[in-house]
């Protein structure tokens, strides 16, 4: 089954063969998701690096699920960029059940005197990374958040517990590690 693609190019002129090999990759996502229309594609090229970035981009009932891949050989930033869209694919499909509703998302929460003691930093300047403005806006769980999170590929995720109503971020410590920092109610 075909997926239709959009596709952008930045910084690069278009390129016949690399949107041929892009769109073989993506077709296989038809019978994965059927549901799916439109596959939003952006390919640039860094002039300064010699290298490519390839992001994928699907809407899909409840969500979005996105892989973004960088690579100085074009191809193989598509085969890596298609590969990890297709597990994050995968992962989605596996939780349908919580997606729509009818199961509810499973976390487990951690003892306060687990979490480790974070040292004092003295004269510490971090260096900050603007990221996407990914959010929802309707009250969530927390396990439906770091599914998001994690089928966007983003290091952290901002939305609204549902059990609070409070606003919250959750964000990977490591690999299927989580943390989560809520807002507080008092007045500054």
């Amino acid at each position: 089954m075909v997926t239709p693609m959009e596709l952008t190019y930045q910084k690069m002129e278009k390129d016949e063969k690399a949107e041929e090999y892009l769109q073989k990759k993506l077709d296989r996502f038809g019978e994965l998701l059927p549901e799916v229309s439109t596959v939003r594609a952006v390919i640039t090229f860094h002039d300064k690096r010699n290298s490519y970035t390839v992001s994928l981009m699907i809407n899909v009932p409840g969500g979005v699920i996105r892989a973004e891949e960088h690579g100085s050989d074009l191809h193989a930033t598509i085969d890596k960029v298609a590969d990890l869209l297709e597990q994050r694919v995968k992962r989605y499909r596996s939780r349908q059940t919580e997606w729509r509703g009818e199961k509810t998302w499973r976390h487990v929460e951690v003892p306060e005197e687990e979490y480790p003691e974070t040292p004092d930093v003295v004269d510490y300047v971090p260096n900050v990374k603007t990221l996407n403005r990914y959010r929802s806006d309707r009250p969530i769980s927390t396990g439906e958040a770091i599914e998001t999170m994690e089928l966007l590929g983003a290091p952290c995720y901002l939305f609204r517990d549902s059990k609070s109503n409070k606003w919250a971020v959750v964000y990977s410590v490591e690999e299927n590690v989580y943390g989560i920092t809520y807002t507080s109610d008092e007045k500054h």
